[in-house]
């Protein structure tokens, strides 16, 4: 660069920064235009993370994500019904939708303890995963336990913190305290003004890359949380979408 033309660009820009400090007080210890030019440590301004402040308070403290997986077949249904395989869930602050917590189990089908090789296809679990662990019932109680630690409930099962469930759809949650919870599918449709039919529309609308592999738990969870924090930061302020009816797994929107 021309030498006139360099140190007349260092004239405007230490004039800017001159101007600027009168208000921030951030060069006050510049003695001189020499001093600053001559490479004198300038304090930092705080960076801001910009991210923040496009979430709107949200009407709960956690976001408890969650897919289960579930033995299949491939084109019927499953008799005498489907049994989750893979219970995952990470737990996101209604603060800034960041994770804070994680619960994650694979679960040892009893009604029909071996999985179909369409199962296997579709999730990616095999049997030699599932047969070395508890059932259902024992795997509630440690989620109940995790619950507990994290002070979201209490021993009666009742609702401690500001908390809410987030599936991909209204098949995972009938018992215990998932009674209310937010179908992510709706909450899109309501911030999108359209129905998407699968996470991979979701992502594809909100340019998020693909995490992991479909039909995976915990992937699918993950690739849930990026929608989550998607919607939020862009404004969208999450309610409830679906209530528990009655044990005939029927249930309304809200």
């Amino acid at each position: 660069m021309n030498p006139v033309l360099k140190y007349s660009h260092l004239h405007i820009i230490l004039s800017s920064l001159y101007r600027f400090s009168t208000a921030c007080g951030h060069f006050a210890k510049a003695r001189s235009w020499k001093h600053l030019a001559h490479g004198a440590s300038v304090p930092k301004m705080q960076t801001v993370n910009r991210d923040i402040f496009a979430i709107n308070k949200q009407n709960f403290d956690y976001f408890l994500i969650l897919d289960f997986e579930a033995t299949c077949e491939e084109g019927m249904k499953i008799m005498p019904h489907q049994e989750i395989i893979e219970f995952p869930v990470i737990q996101l602050s209604g603060k800034n939708l960041e994770e804070v917590g994680r619960f994650h189990r694979y679960v040892r089908p009893t009604e029909r303890p071996i999985l179909t090789s369409f199962c296997t296809d579709l999730t990616g679990i095999v049997q030699e995963t599932v047969e070395s662990q508890e059932s259902l019932p024992e795997v509630l109680n440690a989620f109940d336990e995790w619950l507990l630690d994290l002070n979201l409930i209490n021993t009666d099962h009742s609702m401690k913190s500001l908390f809410t469930f987030v599936t991909s759809g209204d098949w995972d949650l009938d018992f215990r305290y998932f009674k209310r919870w937010i179908n992510l599918k709706k909450a899109f449709c309501k911030c999108k003004g359209y129905f998407a039919k699968s996470l991979a529309v979701m992502l594809r609308d909100l340019e998020l890359n693909h995490l992991g592999r479909l039909h995976s738990g915990i992937d699918d969870v993950r690739n849930m949380c990026q929608i989550t924090r998607s919607l939020g930061k862009s404004g969208y302020v999450f309610q409830n979408t679906s209530i528990y009816i009655d044990e005939k797994h029927t249930f309304e929107n809200l």
